[in-house]
Order: C-alpha cells, then structure tokens, then sequence
C-alpha cells in the first residue's frame, strides 16, 4: 500500500462529497487529469475549467483539481446560487418521477 495514494483517495472522496451538491454525476464522470510531467497534473472539469499543478498521483490530482474548481466557483456568488438551484429543481424532478 503506498500511503501518498490511500492519502489522495481518501481527499478526493472529501472534495467529492462537497461538489456532489452542485455537480452532475455526468460533470464528475467527464472531469479528466493527465501527467505532463513527473509530479505536474493538468486537470479538466466542468465548462472547460483547467487547472495544473503538483501532485504526486492522479486522485491527489483530481481532488487537487476540484478543490480550485470549487474555490472559483464560491469566489464567484451568483454561479453558485445558480448551480444550487438547478440541484433543487433535479432533486424536485426525481422525487416527482
């Protein structure tokens, strides 16, 4: 067992608790990463968010990734209450179905 990637695993599913709220399981499952070099991530995620930087695998990455995506997202007040919304409106469809 490597403790960097049980670490990333375990971070990911965190990051991951917190974005299901605002995110689509279609938006989780098409969010990418790729190793352009030993250490450096891009990673992909929803509207075409980009973000690169240290990470030491792919699920330090993808956490890494998100945690960015959600912090643009809460720096910018009205993409979140819309996003929000659109939750509420998808949870009230299901429940009505």
């Amino acid at each position: 067992m490597n403790i960097d990637v049980e670490f990333g695993r375990a971070h990911l599913k965190c990051v991951l608790n917190d974005i299901s709220r605002v995110t689509s399981v279609e938006e989780r499952k098409a969010a990418w990463v790729y190793r352009f070099t030993d250490g450096c991530w891009e990673f992909h995620g929803p509207e075409g968010y980009y973000w690169y930087g240290d990470a030491d695998n792919a699920y330090t990455a993808r956490a890494s990734g998100w945690a960015a995506w959600w912090s643009k997202l809460e720096a910018d007040g009205d993409e979140m209450r819309r996003r929000l919304q659109g939750q509420r409106e998808r949870a009230q469809k299901a429940r009505q179905s």
